[in-house]
C-alpha cells in the first residue's frame, strides 16, 4: 500500500512539474529564426509553397500560453493579415465574448508592424491576446499570442521571450 502511494504522490508530481520541461533552444527555418524559451515546445509545423507556421505552446498540465506564428516568402498587405486572421479568431465556435481592439501601428521586438488586441472566454476561462503583423527581412510574419487571464505572469516571460528573439 505505500508503494501505491509513494508511486501515486510522484505521478502527480510529475504532472504538475512538467518534469522540468524542455530547455530554452534555438529555431530555425530557411532565414527564419528565434529562441523557443524553456518550458514552451514546438508543434504543428507546416511548410508549403513559401509558407512556414507553428505553434509555440507551454508545455504542462492545464498550461494555457500558444504563440501561432505564421511566416510568408513574399509580401502581404499587413492590414489584411491581421484582420483576416483576427475575423477567423472571432469566429472559432469555440469562444464566446470575443472582442476585439481597432488595428493600429505597434512595434513587437524590433520590427514595426500592425497589431490588434483580443479577448475572449472558452471552457469557463477568461483569455486575452494580441495579434501582430510586420516585414521581417524578405518574410511577412503574423505573430499570435494568448493565455487564459489568471496566467498571464507566467506565460509573459515566454512571450517576451519570443518578441525579443524573432530574425529574418
Amino acid at each position: 500500500m505505500k508503494q501505491v502511494l509513494v508511486l501515486l504522490f510522484i505521478t502527480v508530481v510529475a504532472l504538475f512539474s512538467g518534469c522540468g520541461g524542455s530547455p530554452e533552444s534555438k529555431y530555425e527555418h530557411n532565414g527564419f529564426h528565434f529562441t523557443k524559451p524553456a518550458g514552451w515546445e514546438v508543434n504543428d509545423e507546416e511548410f508549403e509553397d513559401g509558407v512556414g507556421s507553428l505553434f509555440v505552446e507551454k508545455e504542462g498540465f492545464m498550461a494555457s500560453g500558444l504563440v501561432s506564428i505564421i511566416w510568408y516568402q513574399n509580401e502581404v498587405p499587413l492590414e489584411l493579415l491581421v484582420e483576416t486572421f483576427m475575423v477567423a479568431i472571432g469566429e472559432d465556435e469555440g469562444f464566446t465574448d470575443f472582442s476585439a481592439t481597432q488595428t493600429k501601428p505597434i512595434v513587437y521586438g524590433q520590427y514595426e508592424g500592425l497589431g490588434q488586441s483580443f479577448s475572449f472566454k472558452s471552457e469557463g476561462f477568461d483569455y486575452t491576446g494580441n495579434c501582430v503583423g510586420f516585414s521581417c527581412g524578405t518574410f511577412t510574419v503574423l505573430v499570435s499570442y494568448q493565455g487564459a487571464d489568471e496566467d498571464s505572469a507566467e506565460n509573459s516571460v515566454g512571450f517576451d521571450i519570443l518578441e525579443a528573439s524573432i530574425h529574418c
